[in-house]
């Protein structure tokens, strides 16, 4: 996901040759391979870290992983059949936000669950 960060995307029609760059390239296979890489972990992660946490959300949230990223994918797909389901404007970037609208929940009930973990174990370290 650094990588997606440090490197700017292409404007917004993708399969115009006057607009791909190399930067533009180097972003999207980043984020194609973090994201499927997500897309697959958070199911794979969710069950143990629900377990270890005891934060039950993450289990959920989850599950909703892989459905972000198959709207992203679904988005974008009609999006180029259809010419543009907005007009003008690209339907793929509100699958993508919506994927990471989803990806980012789940980071965020893990990060809490560890750290709500870490607290409850300092605090019996401290008795």
């Amino acid at each position: 996901m650094v990588v997606v960060g440090a490197f700017p995307t292409d404007p917004i029609d993708p399969t115009d040759p006057r607009f791909v760059t190399t930067a533009g390239s180097i972003h999207a296979m980043a984020g194609i391979l973090s994201f499927t890489c997500l897309a697959i972990a958070a199911p794979m992660l969710g069950r143990r870290v629900a377990a270890a946490t005891g934060i039950r959300a993450s289990r959920r949230l989850a599950a909703v992983t892989p459905l972000g990223y198959a709207l992203f994918w679904l988005t974008g797909l009609l999006d180029h059949q259809l010419g543009g389901l907005f007009g003008e404007r690209s339907a793929a970037g509100l699958g993508e936000r919506v994927m990471a609208v989803a990806f980012i929940a789940w980071l965020l009930a893990v990060c809490f669950g560890i750290w709500r973990g870490g607290q409850a174990a300092a605090a019996t370290d401290r008795t």
